[in-house]
């Protein structure tokens, strides 16, 4: 029963610290993915008075593409009320509108610079940014990414804390063993050998869990029910690099820890 408590006192702050790294990895991916899906439907518009397919338009920041808008939509709703030869003569004193679209998900300080890059342009009499409800976006998912990683930080902290005290806690219970081992001439990892062994299995347990939850995290039931009511695709995301990542760090951190209070130990 002792053993089983050093355990989980052991792996109960191992979980809660990597699952808080994997968690905002995942907040950054999604939020990588729903960034491309906002690009892809957010476009700058132009009105020109010339053509502006012969146009370089590389020296635009983040610059993907330059699709003509047809008028033509517009012009249809007025065949009722206007005769063709009118339609006809007002299309063609009609300027010419263009949509631009980019391959990165502009903030607000890029929109401002892009907008005086375009009317810079000969013959462009207006850009139109439709700026205030993509900033808007772009704010709340910066904010999000902050929040995630405040609550990482003080999980974290608070996560080492609890490593340090079971250790402290561990190191108090074979005090006396850890004293005749001094006496007999031991070396430092013939006295920490027992600590660093139960350290090294709780690291191995808690990333098998930590697999067996995210590699099957687009299979759980209830996941992927909340995220079909929110209306929001779920990406394949691949978990196993930053897994091991976090795992490989918390064994390295966990070690140092015992390593740090081993130390202290009385000789």
């Amino acid at each position: 029963m002792n053993s089983l408590k050093i355990h989980l006192g052991f792996i109960f702050p191992l979980l809660i610290v990597c699952f808080c790294f994997q968690f905002t990895y995942l907040i950054e991916q999604l939020i990588r993915h729903y960034e491309a899906n906002l690009n892809n439907d957010y476009n700058i518009v132009l009105v020109s008075e010339q053509n502006l397919e012969n146009v370089d338009l590389k020296h635009i920041e983040y610059f993907s593409k330059l699709t003509e808008l047809s008028p033509d939509e517009i012009l249809n709703r007025l065949k009722d009320n206007v005769s063709a030869k009118n339609i006809s003569v007002l299309k063609s004193k009609l300027p010419k509108f263009y949509s631009i679209s980019f391959n990165k998900f502009i903030n607000d300080y890029e929109v401002k610079n892009i907008k005086k890059q375009l009317l810079k342009i000969p013959n462009v009499l207006k850009v139109e940014t439709f700026s205030r409800t993509h900033i808007k976006v772009y704010k709340l998912l910066v904010i999000i990414k902050f929040l995630s990683y405040i609550c990482l930080a003080f999980v974290s902290i608070l996560s080492v804390v609890l490593f340090f005290k079971q250790i402290r806690i561990w190191r108090y219970e074979n005090e006396e063993r850890i004293y005749i081992l001094n006496l007999f001439g031991a070396n430092f990892f013939q006295r920490a050998s027992k600590m660093l062994s139960v350290v090294f299995i709780d690291n191995l347990i808690s990333m098998l869990i930590l697999c067996l939850f995210f590699i099957n995290f687009n299979n759980i039931p209830f996941i992927v029910n909340y995220f079909n009511y929110l209306e929001i695709d779920l990406p394949n995301i691949n978990f196993l690099p930053s897994l091991l990542q976090v795992s490989l760090s918390a064994l390295l951190a966990s070690l140092f820890c015992v390593i740090m209070v081993m130390f202290k130990a009385k000789k």
